[in-house]
């Protein structure tokens, strides 16, 4: 066992993502349909999506997973060809398995794990009282606003208070979060959308929808067939590799730039092939949930209200 993992060849059960697979009496490592997915799932993490938002959209498309389980996940570095096992005595080995993530999107999916506000480091139930915390500004010196919990004991019970402060020394910018969350409620109030408005809004969404969906039509086709010839390009390389008609160096950097061509491709096919079944109805919702956004912020937890925030 330990001759062949020196060799780069994962003899014992893939993690998620992968099967395995006969090709020619050749025993071989293949990403599944789970695998498409998790691709997905690191790529949204290299452009700053948060786990929970990830979560969310595996489980839309049809893949449950925990936070731990992402976490540890994103950790592995098998998914971008390397191998780690306890028999390499502490080596690391290119392995000869299709690669799911470039070794570039592993290291910055990583980065900004490490990099991420409470990295390891337990959920303090705190924040769900200053979920402004960083989002505000200071207006004096434009620095983003951290929080803190004030105590004051009386003879029946503690009582808990929540101010933002200004993290530049010197800076005396202090304000009372209920204060300052009031005070956004107001904003949000301003920007929802009056009745007068939703059904002019709503005729010209309508509208935009129905246009891109003709322009999705060609874009498909189009699509279907940069695919065709991608995926004959990844089985040439393969029948190449079997005929030892070049390396198997060769056949992976080819093969990995096929593969991620192919994964753009099916990412662009798949946004095509969205469509709304009752899309009045959709629309409808949508607006609706506009025209209560300072509600929608106050009720929700700590999450929702940042990913509110940020659109």
């Amino acid at each position: 066992m330990k001759a062949k993992l020196e060799k780069g060849i994962w003899v014992t059960r893939p993690p998620q993502g992968y099967d395995i697979v006969k090709v020619n009496g050749e025993r071989k490592l293949v990403i599944n349909e789970e695998g498409l997915l998790i691709r997905k799932a690191f790529l949204w993490k290299a452009e700053g999506v948060k786990n929970e938002a990830i979560l969310e959209r595996l489980k839309a498309l049809g893949l449950k997973m925990i936070k731990q389980q992402l976490t540890k996940t994103f950790k592995r570095p098998f998914y971008c060809g390397i191998i780690n096992h306890g028999l390499l005595d502490g080596k690391v080995i290119e392995g000869q398995h299709e690669k799911l993530i470039s070794y570039e999107v592993f290291l910055k999916v990583n980065d900004i794990n490490e990099k991420a506000v409470g990295f390891n480091i337990p959920h303090k139930k705190e924040n769900d009282y200053l979920p402004l915390k960083v989002f505000l500004k200071c207006d004096r010196c434009g620095e983003p606003l951290t929080g803190y919990e004030r105590r004051k004991k009386t003879k029946t019970k503690v009582l808990k208070f929540y101010y933002y402060k200004c993290r530049t020394n010197g800076c005396k910018c202090n304000r009372n979060a209920a204060e300052l969350h009031q005070l956004f409620e107001d904003l949000l109030t301003t920007l929802q959308v009056s009745e007068e408005l939703m059904a002019p809004i709503q005729y010209e969404m309508e509208r935009f929808y129905e246009e891109c969906s003709r322009d999705n039509v060609e874009k498909e086709a189009s699509l279907k067939k940069q695919l065709a010839v991608v995926e004959k390009k990844i089985e040439d390389a393969e029948e190449s590799l079997l005929l030892k008609n070049v390396t198997l160096e060769v056949y992976n950097k080819f093969n990995n730039r096929y593969q991620e061509e192919r994964v753009n491709i099916l990412k662009e096919l798949a946004e095509c092939a969205k469509s709304i079944s009752n899309l009045p109805e959709a629309l409808k919702k949508t607006l609706s949930f506009t025209r209560n956004l300072s509600v929608a912020w106050r009720s929700s937890e700590a999450t929702q209200k940042e990913e509110l925030q940020k659109n």
